[in-house]
């Protein structure tokens, strides 16, 4: 995946989310499914919501878009898991492994 800095317009590449990164995530969703009694379903949707929306304005109209967790490449995908795990902290003391 190329990326360009909308800074100094120079390209790097990015690498996809990895294969331990997404099972460290279900895993993670297991976790907290199993405390919450939610499911992992339900919780990957809203956590989605939560830290993959992206606000955008087209012809003055305000709307938002919800990035699937695919499009996300390795260094984005850690901080998204590391989003969660703060969210349960805070939210009951909750601790989960995302390393």
């Amino acid at each position: 995946m190329q990326v360009k800095c909308p800074y100094c317009k120079m390209e790097f590449d990015t690498k996809q989310r990895s294969i331990p990164q997404n099972r460290l995530y279900w895993n993670c969703l297991q976790t907290l499914s199993n405390t919450w009694g939610e499911s992992r379903e339900g919780l990957h949707e809203k956590f989605k919501r939560m830290f993959l929306r992206e606000d955008m304005d087209v012809l003055g109209e305000k709307f938002y878009r919800v990035k699937s967790t695919t499009e996300l490449d390795t260094s984005t995908f850690g901080r998204y898991l590391r989003d969660i795990a703060f969210f349960a902290r805070d939210f009951d003391g909750t601790v989960v492994p995302i390393e």
